[in-house]
């Protein structure tokens, strides 16, 4: 599986230096296209443990910002992918990627006011993904930051308030739903996994112990899609 991982990654990387390594002597085929592909859509946040206890749901947005190399584009330039990886790369349906600019975009918002409030953002570094029949899984490498304000489970006690600050790996399974060529929703769920930060506790400190930690968030979204040509002379 890990050379497989391997071996997928590289495949990547060789689509996409295909794309930027066309011949200088031929201005037409210098021009590419990309789709790019634009989503927003609510979300539905779930923190495990004991800050579900305080409130089920934290709400905020889902956007995604992503340059698509479809199947088309790839068959267009195989003989530009090394020949032991392009019968590979033919059978691929799509590689998603986000060009630096777009990286810095948040992939998840967090917006939810209330007793039990949480402010903050998600990003998504980097990330591969395949194909599970209709269904799309990826896994991200991400980093979570939100600053937290929670209700204590005994009524006598104050509020308070966090910071959360962590790397994490975000698993997502997705429905893409184009209702045409360029137009559709993308429903879906992703779990975020984080080494636990003990709640109520600097950002700087770790913890072992699960129990009265926030160690995952699960999603549940769904994002209106728009894909976009993108014509650009590399």
């Amino acid at each position: 599986m890990k050379h497989s991982f391997i071996r997928t990654c590289r495949l990547c990387a060789c689509l996409l230096a295909a794309l930027l390594s066309l011949s200088p002597a031929d201005a037409k085929k210098r021009e590419v296209t990309v789709p790019v592909e634009i989503g927003v859509g609510p979300a539905a946040n779930i923190i495990s443990g004991e800050m579900q206890e305080r409130q089920t749901f934290f709400y905020g947005a889902r956007i995604n910002l992503e340059a698509v190399i479809d199947k088309a584009l790839i068959k267009k330039y195989k003989k530009r992918i090394p020949k032991k990886y392009r019968k590979m790369a033919m059978q691929l349906d799509e590689v998603r990627f986000r060009p630096a600019p777009l990286s810095y975009i948040p992939k998840t918002l967090y917006i939810s006011p209330g007793e039990n409030a949480m402010y903050g953002a998600m990003w998504d570094l980097l990330g591969v993904g395949t194909r599970l029949g209709p269904l799309k899984a990826t896994a991200d490498l991400q980093f979570a930051y939100a600053y937290l304000r929670y209700q204590a489970l005994d009524e006598a006690g104050a509020a308070q308030s966090m910071h959360l600050l962590r790397p994490a790996i975000g698993l997502t399974a997705h429905l893409p739903l184009m209702l045409s060529d360029s137009v559709g929703f993308d429903i879906g769920w992703r779990s975020t996994l984080m080494p636990p930060q003990q709640i109520g506790a600097s950002p700087l400190s770790f913890t072992e112990e699960i129990d009265g930690s926030i160690w995952h968030i699960g999603q549940a979204y769904v994002a209106f899609t728009y894909r976009m040509p993108y014509t650009t002379r590399l």
